[in-house]
């Protein structure tokens, strides 16, 4: 098993093996918001937006994440393969992101290409709802009064021609507090952000097609490790993921199952990451080993059970990963006093040592037997805010669904 640490010093000196100067590559992960497909689920009214990870050089290849194939990893329903596998409403629409130059975006213009053709029929979005909900994705870009988000409109279809009145240059609030600028607003529409951080297109009744409203679906949620880069990246970003319409399981589910929400541009000595899901193989960064994993649902509680083992040189990793996996279960639970989540990780005796966050820590109990410790937590979350009201996550806080270990609090 590579270490993390092997990984990031192969990251920052691959150009030297290769024989090229060390300047030219800056490999890293990034993560943008895809508008996310529920088919006939959806609510006319919203479109969720979902976080994905990306590894480039140079933000090479990032605007394409925009708009790609989003598949659903469980839960499609053969019967409805276009609305349930493909989960990227840009990509279903055929609406597509082309910057003049991707590592120069957004010093330097995109299009926004719109191809000829009508709404699928299982959706009860229009175009320009997707047009829209597409050009929030792009935002995420910093764009300044200097230097603004450049977009041109293209329409293959005469019809669509009403869309080119989102051409323009457009202004985000920004990552300098000093530079206090009004971001530019797309009209008819604005961005909630749910208590748990993930955000929300909602459009005024005027660009709906229609007025049914529709309670969509929750997603869950995978824990993506993206190591530790530099001092303002986050150490982990939990992926939002949506099943298609034959799940019919908890969502809390997901967060130990597979997940291929992860874009790869820039090669990492031959490895292909494909797993976004950092507790199992594959993934970018596994500092552990899950098994046995059991659930148990009642009236009165959901209850998982698992056992957890350090890979190698995993270091303190082994328990950030292990208190991001928590947060995913809780987020995708949602917790209430009237039917907590109850979690219990089982760990070998001799890595104790690594999970001195845990011990102590508001909720947490540890009992020690023979070859391993088990480490115990109720969690109850306020449904308003989602803040735990029992129950804690060690080592670290949470941005939104962004993690920041306690261990990078003073690289900033």
């Amino acid at each position: 098993m590579t270490s993390l640490k092997t990984i990031r010093l192969f990251a920052g000196l691959l150009t030297i093996a290769v024989g090229c100067p060390a300047f030219a590559t800056n490999p890293g992960f990034g993560f943008l918001p895809q508008p996310i497909n529920l088919g006939t689920r959806a609510d006319p009214a919203r479109i969720p937006l979902g976080m994905v990870p990306y590894y480039s050089n140079y933000g090479y290849g990032s605007t394409d994440v925009l708009t790609m194939s989003r598949k659903a990893d469980h839960g499609d329903a053969a019967e409805d393969e276009v609305a349930d596998h493909e989960s990227n409403l840009a990509s279903v629409f055929g609406i597509s992101v082309e910057p003049f130059d991707s590592t120069q975006f957004p010093s330097l213009p995109a299009v926004i290409r719109i191809k000829a053709g009508p709404p699928p029929a299982f959706s009860p979005y229009t175009k320009e709802q997707v047009l829209i909900a597409t050009i929030h994705c792009v935002l995420h870009y910093d764009g300044t009064k200097t230097r603004p988000i450049m977009l041109k409109i293209e329409t293959e279809d005469a019809k669509d021609a009403h869309l080119l009145r989102y051409e323009g240059h457009y202004v985000t609030a920004g990552r300098d507090p000093k530079e206090r600028v009004i971001p530019s607003r797309i009209p008819g529409s604005h961005i909630e952000v749910s208590p748990s951080g993930l955000e929300t297109v909602v459009f005024k009744p005027h660009l709906c097609k229609n007025g049914k409203k529709a309670e969509a679906p929750q997603p869950g949620f995978v824990p993506f490790l993206m190591g530790e880069c530099d001092g303002s990246d986050p150490l982990c970003l939990l992926v939002p993921t949506w099943p298609g319409s034959a799940w019919k399981e908890p969502v809390n589910r997901l967060t130990f199952l597979p997940s291929s929400l992860v874009y790869q541009f820039f090669g990492s000595g031959g490895r292909k990451f494909e797993q976004a899901n950092s507790l199992l193989e594959n993934a970018a960064f596994q500092t552990v080993s899950i098994t046995g994993v059991k659930w148990s649902d009642s009236p009165e509680c959901s209850m998982v059970s698992f056992d957890a083992a350090p890979l190698a040189e995993s270091g303190d990793w082994f328990a950030d990963t292990l208190a991001v996996t928590c947060q995913a279960l809780v987020l995708g639970t949602r917790p209430d006093a009237t039917r907590p989540l109850k979690v219990a990780i089982s760990i070998p005796n001799e890595a104790a040592g690594l999970m001195k966050d845990f011990t102590g820590a508001p909720g947490w109990v540890h009992e020690t037997g023979e070859s391993r410790t088990q480490f115990r937590c109720t969690f109850v979350s306020d449904p308003t805010s989602a803040k735990l009201a029992a129950g804690s996550i060690p080592g670290g806080t949470f941005n939104g669904l962004r993690f920041k270990s306690k261990r990078l609090a003073g690289s900033e």
